[in-house]
């Protein structure tokens, strides 16, 4: 997960935790890809906690995200960056600031105001 971070410092980062299982991960697709159209500036990346790596590869083809920022967490839910987190629930949105720090810790919609409210203090 560091180096996913190095790659975006400097840049305001949503870690977007989702699942094609996941029912209200897929509720939350249409708001979140609003969420993103809303904001051009802000990179989304997307952590797939799929149950296999074909699974995760279909879903992506399913669910339109082969051409977005996705990475595949093997060792599903028990990892030491979703221990840390303490990942209890999909989907899961956290908003990283400039300096690889969290900003927003904890929503589970991407219509959770304060996603946007973050971000806008962020990118003043």
């Amino acid at each position: 997960m560091t180096e996913i971070l190095k790659q975006h410092k400097g840049k305001v980062v949503i870690l977007d935790f989702w699942a094609g299982w996941c029912r209200d991960c897929l509720k939350a697709f249409p708001k979140a890809k609003e969420l993103e159209e809303k904001n051009p500036n802000v990179n989304f990346v997307f952590l797939s906690l799929e149950r296999s790596k074909d699974g995760f590869l279909k879903s992506l083809d399913k669910h339109e995200m082969t051409n977005k920022e996705n990475y595949w967490f093997a060792s599903g839910w028990k990892n030491d960056f979703n221990n840390y987190i303490d990942l209890n629930w999909i989907p899961r949105y956290i908003v990283v600031d400039q300096k690889s720090d969290i900003a927003k810790y904890y929503a589970i919609s991407p219509e959770d105001p304060e996603i946007q409210t973050t971000i806008d203090k962020l990118t003043k």
